[in-house]
């Protein structure tokens, strides 16, 4: 999840080839947009006990993407935020938030320009909670 994650929030700094670079690592089967069964796929890797929770553990031991250990954090409550229960664990409803933040026109699919124009949104989630973390 933490790649997803960071797939997510990273077109926010970049340009569109390189948030376009990242869309195409999100869509798996190809077909140039993102489906929520692409992304369900990495909620259930990081899920190792099969609980439809991500525990902190769980997360942790996920595969890095270079954040340091106080982002890692941040991003791990903002995500526990972001599924609306604040208890500790992501669940998969986070995966569905995004896709609904994300899916602006409403087609159950992300587009290219949805996935660069919305990931603003998940970012500020995150500036948050590491701010949060310093205080």
């Amino acid at each position: 999840m933490k790649i997803l994650i960071f797939c997510f929030l990273l077109p926010a700094f970049l340009g569109a080839s390189d948030s376009n670079s990242l869309f195409k690592a999100l869509d798996l089967d190809g077909n140039g947009i993102l489906q929520l069964n692409e992304s369900m796929d990495f909620f259930t890797q990081m899920d190792t006990n099969d609980d439809g929770q991500v525990s902190l553990l769980e997360y942790m031991a996920s595969p890095t993407v270079g954040l340091t250990p106080s982002g890692v954090q941040a991003a791990y409550n903002n995500y526990d935020k972001l599924d609306g229960n604040e208890d500790d664990v992501i669940d998969q409803s986070v995966i569905h938030f995004i896709y609904e933040m994300m899916d602006t026109n409403n087609d159950g699919e992300i587009s290219p320009e949805e996935y660069e124009m919305n990931s603003v949104g998940i970012w500020k989630g995150f500036v948050d909670e590491l701010q949060a973390l310093k205080e």
